[in-house]
């Protein structure tokens, strides 16, 4: 019994650490973002951990479109103004 307390007071400790780390990420970004007047923030580093604490919950983000690893695979693209094809490999207009 004392081994199962054990692992929950330890579940619960890591959570607790976990939402702070999540908070403070949260409250570093939204400084920035809203402006500090004092100085700007880099806030790639809390971004970072943003993503890995959120992850640890099984939330992930995915940009639209994602969905195939190549979304330009078979589809011929053209050029908006003359409306040629471009060659996938190339980059250049088809004759």
């Amino acid at each position: 019994m004392d081994e199962q307390e054990e692992k929950e007071g330890s579940s619960l400790i890591g959570n607790c650490v976990s939402l702070l780390v999540l908070c403070w990420s949260l409250a570093v970004i939204s400084w920035s973002y809203f402006g500090n007047g004092i100085r700007q923030i880099d806030t790639t580093f809390a971004a970072g951990i943003l993503s890995t604490v959120l992850s640890s919950y099984g939330l992930t983000v995915k940009k639209p479109g994602a969905n195939s690893k190549n979304n330009n695979g078979n589809r011929n693209r053209q050029d908006p103004i003359t409306g040629k094809d471009i060659d996938n490999v190339t980059g250049r207009l088809k004759k």
